[in-house]
């Protein structure tokens, strides 16, 4: 009897010291992921939106990959990934099949990236730089983001609930100096996992495309479209 006894205050206190780790939930939060997160990949369907309903169309396929490490540090987003020291700083980063290329992440005293950029490690990769600087509310929650290309850039701002996740985000970009992209993004959620990350919801998207004069700036002609999207998600947790 003494020998169970102490087999299960063993156990327990195993059990109570797996559960107690701690680990960063910083990038969590700006991914819109609850729990333990090990690796999350999105997939965007086309959609119809009709007398209030979204109905699922063809797949638009993989849009999104991410992968996160033991502490909750992002160590993969689609072709970058992300080496980091034993304490977790920021190691180094790399782009798949590009060795000209360096991308680093700086993260502050909060856990937060708040700035990633690609740095060119020989001169024929100078005009493929780009950083891209991100901003939080006070809970965490992505607000905006900016990003500068070596002749073009955009900028994103969203707005979100209670929960953190994004119910709407707008801005505009550029490909060149002769044209611009204005738009506003609407979400909807429509279905959350166990550990209470969303993994399927419903977009709106209203877009604006200008062709301007780059002499006076004057925009020369416009269109306006509108599309649907249904996103997923396939989670998985340490």
């Amino acid at each position: 009897m003494r020998q169970i006894i102490i087999s299960a205050v063993l156990l327990t206190m195993v059990c109570g010291c797996k559960e107690s780790k701690t680990y960063n939930t910083a990038f969590y939060k700006m991914y819109e992921l609850q729990g333990h997160v090990k690796t999350c990949k999105v997939t965007s369907f086309d959609a119809e939106y009709t007398d209030g309903t979204y109905k699922k169309g063809e797949e638009g396929g993989v849009i999104a990959e991410y992968e996160f490490n033991e502490g909750g540090y992002l160590t993969r987003d689609g072709d970058f990934t992300y080496l980091y020291n034993d304490d977790n700083t920021f190691k180094e980063g790399h782009m798949k099949g590009n060795d000209g290329i360096a991308v680093n992440l700086l993260i502050n005293d909060l856990g937060q990236m708040y700035k990633q950029e690609a740095v060119a490690l020989t001169p024929e990769y100078e005009d493929a730089t780009w950083k891209t600087e991100y901003s939080f509310d006070q809970n965490g929650a992505l607000i905006s983001e900016k990003t500068v290309y070596w002749e073009s850039g955009s900028e994103y701002k969203y707005k979100c609930d209670e929960r953190g996740l994004r119910v709407s985000y707008s801005g505009s970009y550029n490909l060149d100096y002769e044209t611009k992209t204005s738009f506003n993004t609407e979400y909807e959620y429509l279905k959350f996992d166990k550990q209470g990350s969303w993994t399927e919801r419903a977009i709106k998207m209203t877009e604006i495309n200008e062709r301007i004069d780059i002499m006076t700036e004057e925009v020369l002609d416009s269109e306006t479209t509108y599309s649907y999207q249904i996103q997923t998600r396939e989670i998985t947790y340490y």
